[in-house]
């Protein structure tokens, strides 16, 4: 399982999420997506991507434009407005840092730390989530 702002990718079947919601995406797609994942943020040339996702079969560059137009349509924007797929010039893409964390990890209006005694079902939750979410990162770096 990968986050990627707002949504989760699973690997098992492969599928994206967000929230509870499966998001509709073709397997070329989701291979292509989670492709971009593994190289965390580090620009995949279009070589590797047609290597590692048509693998089985000849394409031409055209779909690899495809693939990421469309997956920019599926994902739309990060809330900074920025795109969750790069495009680095004559490189490549990557996945936007930002988009490598998920919301609910970035955003300071989501407590992380106790709050004060008026709310403590509310830092009880955030604290659950912060152990959940560095749990997750202990167990996928291993």
């Amino acid at each position: 399982m990968q986050f990627l702002g707002q949504y989760t990718l699973e690997r098992n079947p492969l599928s994206l999420t967000r929230g509870l919601v499966v998001v509709n995406a073709t397997k070329r797609q989701l291979q292509a997506l989670s492709v971009l994942l593994d190289a965390q943020g580090e620009v995949v040339s279009r070589e590797d991507l047609l290597n590692k996702v048509w693998f089985d079969v000849a394409v031409e560059d055209h779909n690899i434009t495809q693939t990421i137009f469309m997956l920019r349509r599926i994902l739309g924007r990060l809330p900074n407005g920025a795109d969750y797929i790069e495009t680095i010039p004559k490189r490549g893409y990557r996945v936007s840092r930002a988009a490598l964390q998920p919301v609910w990890a970035s955003d300071p209006s989501l407590p992380l730390l106790p709050l004060e005694k008026k709310k403590p079902m509310r830092a009880k939750v955030a604290n659950v989530f912060r152990d959940i979410f560095h749990l997750h990162r202990h167990v996928h770096a291993s």
